[in-house]
């Protein structure tokens, strides 16, 4: 199979790391990039990208282009998905993929008539970390899983004005409940049976700044998930087993992560990366060279299982 050819819709925070995990690849590159303001001139400057446009749909008028990912902000995802399909393009797109889940179901649908690949871009299922921790999960090598508690802070991240802040997209519940949620969905192969939420609003718009859920999944494990922009918090993630428990730094780019059974000492195990977006990358093109147009990972139900609970959840912050 030739080299895949990415072509970047926007030029925003995240771009420059994905750019880097597709240059750590020797069977993908980044052909072009695209933003609606001058952005784009000088990422391309700085990693050696050939072409650069100022209009999405010159860039998805490109036939050296093979798939586009797509970074712009969250609500215009649906529109871009849509007009990369519609010009040939397999699609990958950042998180959240859509705000409703109808549009789930339309995009993968339309996916499937023109025989394209979509995926919603979500790195943390692929990392090594998240793979050894499913081991330890699959082979109850500390007994059984019991409970999992993911505590997530953005305190002082982001300005007032950033999107994070803005009742419409949902607060900080639409664009992080995914990291957890997919996350959780992956590890334990299956999605949550009953879900709880405590919302805490800000402004006269309803802006979520933080989301306490509770969870229930099958084989009766239960999961805490706590998102929050009020307060920084240590970002650690727990699992509690039977006969001890594990604890993840920051598990959306774990380098590491530490194991602490109940008899017996401490361990530590390390998967240092320089990009961690590269796995995610690479399943990209395996799932492409093998012809297939969904994930095998991040699969359309992931995806769907979660918007859907993800929009349930932002309705109740809209009530009155």
């Amino acid at each position: 199979m030739k080299k895949l050819r990415y072509g970047i819709i926007s030029a925003s925070s995240i771009v420059s790391r994905f750019i880097s995990a597709v240059k750590e690849t020797n069977h993908s590159e980044v052909l072009a990039i695209a933003s609606l303001s001058n952005k784009a001139d000088s990422i391309a400057q700085q990693f050696g990208i050939s072409k650069v446009y100022h209009s999405y749909m010159d860039l998805y008028n490109d036939p050296e282009i093979d798939i586009v990912y797509i970074a712009n902000i969250n609500e215009l995802h649906i529109d871009e998905i849509r007009n990369g399909l519609n010009h040939g393009k397999h699609v990958l797109c950042e998180k959240p993929m859509v705000l409703h889940p109808d549009e789930v179901t339309e995009v993968f649908n339309l996916a499937k008539e023109k025989n394209l690949f979509l995926m919603e871009a979500q790195k943390a299922p692929f990392l090594p970390v998240s793979q050894h921790i499913k081991k330890i999960i699959d082979e109850q090598q500390l007994g059984k899983l019991l409970k999992v508690s993911i505590n997530n802070g953005y305190g002082g991240r982001h300005p007032e004005g950033h999107w994070m802040h803005q009742a419409h997209q949902g607060g900080v519940w639409i664009p992080s409940a995914n990291y957890a949620l997919e996350y959780l969905h992956v590890l334990l192969d299956d999605s949550p049976i009953e879900a709880n939420a405590l919302l805490s609003t800000y402004s006269k718009e309803k802006t979520i700044d933080e989301a306490i859920v509770s969870l229930r999944y099958p084989n009766d494990i239960l999961a805490q998930v706590s998102i929050t922009t009020r307060v920084l918090t240590g970002d650690l993630t727990h699992f509690y087993f039977e006969d001890g428990w594990v604890e993840v730094y920051q598990n959306w780019k774990a380098r590491y992560f530490t194991v602490h059974p109940h008899e017996g000492d401490v361990q530590r195990y390390d998967y240092p990366v320089e990009h961690e977006l590269v796995y995610e990358v690479e399943h990209v093109h395996d799932m492409i060279s093998q012809n297939k147009i969904t994930s095998d990972v991040i699969t359309p139900e992931v995806t769907y299982d979660c918007v859907s609970l993800v929009y349930e959840i932002y309705l109740l912050s809209q009530e009155d």
